[in-house]
């Protein structure tokens, strides 16, 4: 399967290019700097320069050549909803047209559904430990009353990995 996944350096999308490369398949990922480019290099994976904010500017590209898209990239920015929205909504009709029908699998964060990422030393828990460490204290978003279950970025990575290639040619 060939596989583009966008936010393929970071946290979830790291973890997921790492487990497709390992299961055979053909991945590549949007970067933005050379160094991303070397990372992806180092896990196996090629690189398709551009940005999220102008995929005009890449995803013909991107959507000729390949099986899946994993969208699992955010801008962290204020206006994050908003180009989101217009990155979406500009791949589902590239998709459609592609005559392939490419899967879409739509990778979000909290603040889809709200969960804690784990795993690598990284996420929510992380910095957790370290206001443990520096305050003496951990500060909990939403009170002591919410439940965030935990999810391991390397199941969360099998799970797309899973559901692409379960659904490669066919609508879900």
């Amino acid at each position: 399967m060939r596989v583009l996944i966008l936010g393929g350096t970071v946290a979830v999308g790291a973890s997921v290019v790492q487990c497709l490369v390992g299961r055979g398949h053909e991945v590549s990922a949007l970067v933005r700097s050379a160094a991303s480019a070397g990372r992806l290099r180092d896990m196996g994976a090629r690189s398709l320069s551009g940005d999220i904010r102008d995929p005009e500017q890449w995803l013909g590209e991107a959507v000729e050549r390949v099986d899946a898209v994993v969208h699992a990239a955010a801008t962290f920015t204020d206006d994050m909803g908003v180009v989101d929205q217009a990155l979406v909504e500009a791949f589902l009709p590239r998709l459609r047209a592609s005559g392939r029908s490419p899967t879409l699998l739509y990778t979000g964060g909290c603040w889809l559904y709200p969960a804690l990422l784990w795993g690598d030393g990284g996420g929510v828990l992380a910095g957790f430990a370290d206001d443990a460490r520096r305050l003496g204290r951990v500060r909990v978003v939403g009170g002591e009353t919410i439940r965030w279950p935990l999810v391991h970025r390397k199941d969360l990575a099998v799970l797309n990995a899973r559901a692409g290639e379960r659904a490669t040619g066919r609508r879900l």
